[in-house]
């Protein structure tokens, strides 16, 4: 992204919005933190070998030997500062060390009979610390070394303790090479910088748009007091994926019946979010706009609907639909009539259970022969449980192998639960499915929904 002038001032290399720039700020302390780590740690090795080097010119020079260990000492106060990474307190004491540094150097050299040596280390430790502390107060560290290598120039060149001609070394260099730094990396860094925050920002429109979508899907969903009006002995385990889920639930009652689904659409997310919202809608026109009453026919009725709507007999490539098990309770009858798409019912009715396999066919577009749906009947008794569901909680990877859960270890789950109230039924079963999934990532959105005949 090319950084646009009205934004940045190129020549003090700074945003021109002050939030911003303190936005910038704490974000290039985070980013800088390890490197000036590893900065300071390989300062220290070079200020070591020049400290072994000048000794072997100039001998243990007590004033030498002072000035060396007055910048060990601010060199560890710097760097312990640097620890909790407060940006004020790591400037004070980088200014700190450096006037330190070059002014102890200056008088005792002063005061020194021994000439001054080369001045590398002088030289290398300004570059050094230039770049440990630019990346926060680049003009500050620029006048900050020049008002501190003033007396040490002045006094040293006054002493004849160095020659004229490492002036440009010693002062003039570091300067140049921190400009250079400075302004071929600072642009790039600060266009990182708003790449990253344009980024977040999208992402964070992504999320409410996202959050917005889950409101949406919720409000469709029926409510819980309804659900409990309509099947007060019912329970449901829904835990999404992701923050809105491909698995919806659906409940109508009627003069005479009582209509429940579990629906498990193609995808998760957002398509799959998509689709759930399509089927409650095609319920509600079908069933409680419509009047149809029979299981097979409302689901052949969706089928054609989604097909018709999503123009899938258009394309061979669109395969989106929804995998469900549409039940009819009529409790005069105590009679339970269901049609399921690739899914399956359990009945449970003292201690035995029983699965009933649908038609191997989504709701929605399907590859092979176009058939009709079928319906079952079950005669039930007071107290039976009913059971439908996606596939989401079978085929949840974990336990100590890491595999997958299985719609036979949940068969027996469901009769060692079924003779429990539905709260307690639904703890178990929130309980259970977490204990197996453990540390794993939920790999799709779960539903299940137990009724208790009454």
């Amino acid at each position: 992204m090319e950084l646009n002038k009205k934004i940045i001032d190129r020549f003090f290399c700074k945003f021109k919005d002050v939030v911003l720039e303190q936005d910038y700020k704490s974000y290039a302390n985070e980013k800088s933190k390890k490197f000036n780590y590893r900065l300071l740690i390989i300062n220290y090795f070079i200020g070591l070998f020049v400290i072994i080097d000048d000794i072997r010119v100039t001998g243990l020079d007590p004033f030498y030997i002072l000035w060396h260990l007055i910048a060990q000492i601010l060199f560890w106060i710097m760097f312990l500062s640097s620890e909790d990474f407060k940006k004020k307190f790591y400037e004070k004491y980088f200014f700190i060390t450096w006037v330190g540094f070059m002014n102890a150097g200056a008088y005792l050299y002063y005061f020194s009979p021994e000439p001054f040596p080369a001045g590398e280390g002088v030289v290398v430790s300004s570059i050094l610390f230039s770049f440990t502390i630019y990346p926060f107060a680049f003009i500050e560290s620029v006048v900050a070394s020049i008002a501190t290598s003033i007396p040490m120039a002045i006094m040293l060149f006054h002493k004849e303790n160095i020659d004229p001609g490492h002036l440009i070394y010693q002062f003039i260099m570091p300067f140049g090479l921190l400009i250079y730094f400075k302004f071929s990396n600072e642009i790039l860094k600060r266009s990182d910088f708003l790449n990253e925050k344009i980024a977040k920002s999208k992402q964070k429109e992504i999320n409410d748009s996202i959050n917005y979508a889950k409101k949406i899907q919720e409000a469709m969903l029926v409510s819980e007091s309804y659900l409990k009006e309509t099947l007060p002995k019912s329970f449901i385990f829904y835990q999404p994926k992701d923050i809105i889920s491909g698995d919806f639930y659906w409940a109508h009652k009627d003069e005479s019946n009582i209509f429940f689904t579990v629906s498990d659409c193609t995808g998760h997310g957002v398509p799959g979010a998509l689709m759930s919202m399509i089927g409650t809608t095609l319920l509600n026109e079908i069933i409680v706009e419509m009047k149809f009453q029979e299981t097979d026919k409302i689901l052949n009725e969706m089928r054609n609907q989604i097909i018709k709507n999503l123009h899938q007999e258009e394309s061979n490539n669109q395969r989106d639909g929804m995998d469900m098990t549409l039940v009819k309770l009529n409790l005069k009858k105590k009679e339970i009539e269901f049609s399921s798409a690739n899914n399956v019912l359990v009945h449970v009715s003292n201690g035995n259970l029983n699965s009933y396999k649908g038609d191997h066919q989504p709701v929605g577009f399907y590859s092979g022969k176009n058939i009709s749906f079928t319906k079952q009947k079950i005669k039930v008794n007071m107290n039976d449980m009913i059971y439908i569901f996606s596939d989401g909680y079978q085929d949840q990877f974990g336990g100590e192998k890491n595999k997958k859960y299985m719609f036979s270890r949940l068969k027996k789950l469901l009769i060692k639960i079924s003779n429990e109230d539905e709260n307690q039924q639904l703890n178990l079963i929130e309980s259970e499915f977490n204990s197996w999934k453990g540390d794993n990532e939920q790999i799709d959105d779960v539903c299940l929904m137990g009724l208790r005949i009454t």
